[in-house]
């Protein structure tokens, strides 16, 4: 493998761009090498890798670039007459420096990443890097990089999670519907596959929509709903310290019968069918989630329904 065209290809920014938009931009002059340089093939799939590795990692290219901008200027240095004699030995260990960096980078990227998950009915409380915490819910997960920490207080959630935020650099949860920014706060986030929900609890956040790259400032007891229309929808929140789900309970206000149920779902194994007539009936109630009948007596009593367990399943009917 040819570690200085490898290097090449990484340093290019047209490479990167046609790696990331799924060898869409870029494709016919990239295309075109490719079939022109049939010995080069597995170095270009090497970087092809390396660079969906690191996407979205800028400390670890400025990190990188950094180091090769220095061993360019002192080569740009040498004196006039030790040029000849010693360029040859200097791009030598350039090469030798380049095969360094991608196994520190490889190193950095694929030893630090942290990812943890939670179960059905299971919750999780970890400490970050700068004693910050996270409580996971259940049928949550998280990621985030531990080396890279201190250049980026960055994770990844899937799920629902409540973090208690050490004061310092911006501190940002990611995740594919909307980014939410903090310097010190405490907060909670609930991602789901269509729906995204902060709350404030104390501190300030911001909520970023990133299809659309709106935003919005929340301040203690203020939360904000975004879903498929990527449109933020405003509320209050119950002035308390934490969420009530940390507390062994879900509070639903004017909610959709099947929507309380999808939230249910993440608590219980059980799969829970409601009848088509009933899903959209809307319930107020605190509802118990450690204990499967005690939540269904709790839906089902207020609005005159009955359930049934059978088979592992559970039936919601009139």
């Amino acid at each position: 493998m040819n570690n200085e065209l490898l290097q090449t290809f990484l340093d290019d920014h047209r490479f990167i761009e046609w790696v990331h938009s799924d060898f869409q931009k870029h494709d016919e002059y990239w295309s075109q090498f490719i079939d022109n340089q049939p010995d080069s093939h597995d170095t270009i799939n090497k970087a092809i890798r390396i660079a969906l590795a690191l996407k979205g990692d800028k400390a670890v290219y400025e990190a990188k670039n950094q180091l090769f901008n220095r061993i360019e200027n002192t080569i740009n240095n040498f004196p006039s007459e030790q040029k000849e004699t010693r360029i040859i030995s200097v791009r030598r260990w350039m090469a030798y420096a380049a095969s360094f960096i991608l196994l520190l980078v490889s190193l950095v990227y694929f030893g630090g990443n942290k990812n943890i998950n939670t179960g059905i009915g299971d919750s999780l409380t970890i400490d970050l890097p700068d004693n910050s915490k996270v409580s996971l819910n259940a049928s949550a997960s998280l990621r985030y990089n531990k080396f890279l920490w201190v250049f980026s207080r960055k994770v990844s959630l899937s799920g629902e999670a409540f973090f208690k935020v050490q004061k310092g650099s911006t501190f940002t949860v990611n995740t594919t519907m909307g980014n939410v920014a903090v310097l010190g706060t405490s907060f909670n986030v609930d991602h789901s596959n269509d729906k995204l929900d902060v709350k404030c609890y104390t501190g300030k956040v911001s909520v970023t929509n990133i299809s659309e790259l709106k935003s919005v400032i929340l301040t203690p007891g203020k939360g904000v709903i975004m879903k498929k229309s990527r449109e933020f929808l405003l509320f209050d929140v119950k002035k308390q310290n934490s969420p009530e789900w940390m507390e062994g309970r879900e509070h639903f206000e004017n909610v959709e019968l099947q929507e309380v149920i999808n939230k249910l779902q993440k608590y219980f194994d059980p799969k829970i069918e409601v009848e088509t007539t009933c899903q959209n009936l809307k319930i107020t109630a605190k509802v118990p989630i450690n204990d499967l009948d005690s939540a269904l007596q709790t839906i089902t009593w207020p609005l005159g329904l009955h359930f049934k367990i059978q088979d592992k399943k559970v039936f919601i009917t009139k």
